[in-house]
């Protein structure tokens, strides 16, 4: 078996013990205000020779991981769509908890324009595919790495949920279990928003 280098190990032991500690218990919501609106770039088309505005992804930071069965999943893909982009492992009970949350929020908002994306800190991808198969788990799984933490640094500890608007702002963040209430309440809203 490779070993593992030191600081992944370090990270994943902090990560267990701040969620065993029941960090996760405390529901530290902040709604982010005091961040920069979308970027708009104008750009020429080759064609006609006529500007069109054409729309970024906003503050969320973007990255690419690979999914379950291997593809390349793009965060911004989800443009145009309310997407909950939560942080967890099998081997958290929180985490697990919210499951059953996601599986309903999937089923009652895709076709309405809603996406989760989870991403997953495991050691072994195939228990990750044997749970998420276990469980029916109709989302977007991913497996998670050191470098996505770098990006999302508010993450101390899972669960962790963000709630990205249409246009990829972060609208909400959590750090710690997220009631299927506060999801629905918080999408409904972002639903109506017309940007």
């Amino acid at each position: 078996m490779k070993k593992m280098p030191a600081l992944y190990q370090t990270v994943i032991l902090l990560i267990g013990l701040l969620c065993a500690t029941g960090y996760s218990k405390t529901d530290v919501a902040t709604k982010t205000k005091n961040v920069p609106k979308k970027q708009k770039t104008v750009s020429l088309t080759k064609e006609s020779g006529t500007a069109s505005k054409e729309e970024k992804w906003g503050n969320a930071p973007d990255f690419a991981l690979p999914r379950i069965d291997g593809t390349i999943f793009r965060l911004s893909e989800t443009k145009n769509n309310v997407t909950i982009l939560n942080f967890w492992a099998t081997w958290c009970p929180h985490c697990q908890t919210e499951i059953a949350d996601f599986i309903k929020i999937t089923k009652d908002y895709r076709e309405k324009g809603v996406e989760i994306v989870a991403v997953a800190f495991e050691r072994n991808p195939d228990d990750l595919k044997d749970f998420v198969a276990k469980k029916s788990i109709n989302y977007t799984v991913l497996a998670g790495t050191r470098e996505i933490l770098g990006k999302y640094k508010d993450v101390v500890g899972i669960p962790a949920t963000y709630i990205i608007d249409k246009n990829g702002d972060i609208a909400f963040k959590q750090m710690g279990k997220i009631s299927g209430e506060t999801l629905e309440k918080k999408i409904k809203i972002l639903l109506k928003n017309k940007n």
